[in-house]
């Protein structure tokens, strides 16, 4: 958890899971989460989203 972000990932992703980056930056009112994941194979997943603290 940061920033009171909370991250949940499915147990059969997580079991192939190597490293995962957690970015959570904050600007006026709108938040940006970055979330990458890599894989045992090298491969590299990742999302973005921005939304409007209210």
């Amino acid at each position: 958890m940061q920033d009171g972000v909370e991250l949940f990932m499915l147990p059969n992703l997580a079991q192939h899971t190597t490293a995962m980056t957690i970015d959570s930056k904050k600007f006026l009112f709108f938040r940006n989460l970055k979330v990458e994941l890599e894989l045992e194979n090298g491969l590299v997943l990742g999302h973005r989203a921005s939304w409007l603290n209210v």
